[in-house]
């Protein structure tokens, strides 16, 4: 019920549903923002992720991945479930050699309310894509028209997000950037070597580590 620029606030709506799973993603996966958006007039391409970077890989299933699954099966996600992402080339990897190759495994958990195999399941039921149509169609949509959705816009949505429980200059610290930092700190306080760490966030160097991956104050204290 809160506005949210020209709209209200409802997270069963098509257009806030792609919001969150963006959100969720980019937590999840440390997806940068130019791959889950685009910039102001640059059309649609491979550098972004699409719909058929999204496949599935079910419990009980045989290992095989599935695109386009029926939406009942979605509806019906259980543990041991997986949303699997292919990253698509990025500027530390323009032609997809290096990070191409290693899906991104987003494990469904019950009863986590950031997990983005389910968010990414409601992306699904709410924007239905045909199976040949995937690979034409962005990951995240503004609309049911499937317009991409753009940087400036996922940029005003999560400030004003951010308005809503905290005050303007605390918001103003956090950007859709700020998701990609949390997957690393929170990689870091989970006891993952800076190995572990590079090959999740896709990095091609350590000196990325030492920069974004900082210890929470917590764990810290413990210490």
């Amino acid at each position: 019920g809160t506005p949210i620029g020209r709209r209200t606030l409802d997270w069963a709506t098509a257009v806030f549903t792609a919001v969150w799973g963006l959100l969720c993603t980019c937590l999840a996966s440390a997806s940068r923002k130019s791959e889950v958006s685009l910039p102001a007039g640059v059309p649609f391409d491979r550098s972004r992720l699409s719909r058929a970077s999204l496949t599935w890989r079910f419990a009980g299933g045989g290992g095989g991945h599935v695109a386009a699954p029926p939406a009942e099966r979605l509806r019906t996600l259980r543990g041991g479930d997986f949303a699997v992402l292919a990253p698509p080339p990025a500027k530390n990897d323009q032609f997809g050699e290096t990070f191409g190759a290693h899906p991104i495994w987003l494990p469904f958990e019950p009863g986590e309310p950031t997990n983005a195999a389910a968010a990414l399941a409601e992306v699904e039921l709410a924007f239905p894509v045909a199976p040949g149509a995937r690979r034409s169609v962005p990951l995240f949509c503004s609309a049911v028209d499937m317009t991409p959705i753009r940087h400036s816009e996922i940029d005003a949505v999560l400030r004003l997000l951010l308005l809503c429980i905290m005050g303007a200059a605390e918001a103003a610290r956090y950007s859709v950037h700020s998701l990609r930092i949390a997957c690393a700190c929170a990689l870091l306080a989970n006891g993952c070597s800076h190995a572990m760490i590079q090959a999740f966030c896709r990095w091609k160097t350590t000196q990325s580590i030492s920069t974004y991956a900082r210890l929470d104050p917590v764990v810290y204290g413990a210490h």
